[in-house]
């Protein structure tokens, strides 16, 4: 019964930490993007 409340508990904080960086990662490509299509069009 503890394990179980410890594995939602390490799932939660999984979660938790992962979504910022995956913000943050789409952001990057999204900016990379920008960055690395407006040369090739110029």
């Amino acid at each position: 019964m503890m394990q179980d409340q410890e594995t939602i508990v390490g799932k939660t904080t999984l979660m938790v930490v992962f979504l910022p960086v995956i913000a943050a990662w789409q952001e990057l490509v999204s900016l990379w993007e920008k960055v690395a299509i407006i040369p090739f069009y110029q």
